[in-house]
């Protein structure tokens, strides 16, 4: 049960100057790190991690989870603006924002993705204060299997998102799965693919990979372009923050997607990417008017922004309650507490009570100070776009560089992200979509190791240890009601198609 006593006690902690102070410089340093490509919530962290460590344990705390959510935003401006994800869960971003952006709506674009992010974020603070012992409990039940259906759902969203020709999307999954195989065997430790390297032995650095093949290739476009061509900005007198009627339109897209984010979240490396994904198809298949989608619509920015940062809570609730970081940023800040001498675990809330609330109630100050400078900045986000094509591929290039190499300090990561930029590029020009390729490279190692792990379990016998498992026969359910309904959707229009052409 939820103390409330304390949790106020929480809340007026957090009004202490000190505190106040360290939640504006997270939220902002983190929002600031998150739109630079590459720099992810967990560079974020990691980076001010060391500064907590003098710090009374609260206000080291708010400091990291300020940082932690404003990161998970800041991704979403870069891939409106320039359609580069700042973070890899932004990815999803892109595929509205960046459309929004050049038919000259980038301020409603970052207006929607700064409210969207408020409102998934501080959903999942909300449930990380009331529901967070039971939803780590749930999360706690999910097995290899369990994870094999997940993944493969959220792969389901290749058919939304090839709309232009299915047969390509599917050509970009596989090479998208294969390139997910590259390292050790996860069963039985062969090499695969490594090319003797051993940079290559614990598979293709995430971050170097989809910086090339989502910035890079996108670089390489644009210095096709005139200067003048880059995108058609308006003036950001226009609409920046949703109205009213516009959020209530959206409710149930934010509702929905924000509950995908947390629960999402509490799974133990499950992650942002395959939520914003799992919460965009949503989105689509909810929406009255599907066609729209891929051509630039708040809706599916309202979906991936409120996921987005709806992981945050379902992350943190599985790390405290359980002492099991959900994501790689809340492993480091497990390692975080541990500094400061609290254990998370059953009894975090108990043994840590004025740190845990106060912690708590710093994360839902953030939202709001996140949504503030989201929303007042944008004229300043803005002006990126009226840089000339020249300067900003340059200066883009560079960030993009410091981010492949800032992960693990390698110049091996950084000219792979060269290689997949050439690659994400030539895919382009030849029509292919490039986010099923991200889909199968992050959804591909979670699917097989599930998959493999439950072969093993099953002992020859995977029906009867199927059947055996109520939420994985629920999650094939829904996996193929997500494969089948587009297919025949799809099916259904080509035949309406061919009757309108007879006549």
């Amino acid at each position: 049960m939820v103390n409330f006593s304390l949790l106020l006690e929480g809340f007026l902690a957090c009004l202490l100057p000190v505190n106040l102070f360290a939640l504006f410089v997270g939220t902002a340093f983190g929002i600031v790190i998150g739109a630079l490509p590459g720099l992810t919530s967990t560079v974020a962290v990691a980076v001010l991690l060391p500064v907590t460590f003098s710090m009374d344990p609260g206000t080291g705390l708010i400091l990291l989870g300020s940082t932690y959510g404003g990161a998970m935003y800041g991704g979403s401006i870069s891939a409106i603006l320039l359609n580069t994800p700042g973070t890899p869960a932004a990815a999803a971003t892109c595929i509205e924002g960046y459309p929004m952006a050049k038919k000259g709506r980038a301020g409603e674009a970052l207006g929607m993705a700064a409210v969207a992010s408020f409102i998934g974020g501080t959903l999942s603070i909300i449930a990380l204060i009331f529901v967070a012992p039971p939803l780590a409990k749930v999360a706690l039940t999910f097995g290899p299997l369990e994870y094999f259906f997940l993944a493969l759902c959220g792969m389901s969203i290749v058919i939304s998102i090839s709309t232009n020709s299915l047969t390509k999307g599917f050509i970009s999954a596989i090479i998208g799965l294969l390139l997910g195989t590259v390292g050790m065997d996860p069963i039985v430790g062969f090499e695969r693919y490594t090319f003797d390297s051993i940079n290559l032995m614990m598979g293709l650095p995430l971050v170097p990979t989809l910086v090339g093949m989502l910035s890079t290739s996108q670089l390489l476009l644009l210095a096709e372009e005139k200067s003048q061509t880059i995108l058609k900005v308006n003036t950001v007198s226009g609409k920046i923050c949703p109205s009213w009627a516009d959020l209530k339109r959206l409710k149930a897209v934010l509702i929905r997607s924000s509950l995908i984010g947390i629960v999402v979240g509490a799974l133990p490396g499950a992650g942002a990417n395959i939520s914003t994904f799992l919460a965009y198809d949503d989105a689509k298949r909810i929406s009255k008017h599907p066609e729209q989608f891929g051509t630039g619509i708040v809706d599916g920015i309202a979906a991936t922004e409120s996921s987005n940062n709806a992981i945050t809570g379902g992350a943190m609730a599985t790390m405290l309650t359980l002492g099991i970081p959900g994501s790689n940023t809340t492993a480091i800040m497990l390692g975080g507490l541990m500094i400061h001498g609290l254990q998370p675990g059953p009894g975090f809330f108990t043994d840590a009570s004025g740190s845990a609330y106060t912690f708590m109630a710093g994360l839902l100050i953030a939202n709001f100070i996140m949504l503030a400078i989201g929303l007042l900045a944008v004229r300043a986000f803005m002006h990126v776009v009226k840089i000339p094509n020249n300067v900003l591929i340059a200066v883009v290039m560079v960030m993009s560089v410091v981010g492949s190499y800032a992960i693990n300090n390698s110049m091996f990561d950084v000219g792979l992200m060269l290689v997949f930029g050439v690659i994400g590029y030539l895919l382009r020009k030849g029509g292919f979509n490039v986010v099923p390729i991200v889909l199968g490279l992050v959804l591909g190692p979670i699917a097989e190791k599930g998959f493999r792990r439950a072969i093993v379990l099953s002992k020859g016998n995977f029906f009867g240890f199927f059947m055996s498992r109520p939420i994985s026969v629920v999650l094939a359910i829904v996996t193929l009601i997500f494969i089948g309904w587009p297919i025949y959707k799809w099916i259904k229009s080509q035949k309406n198609r061919s009757t309108a052409q007879a006549q």
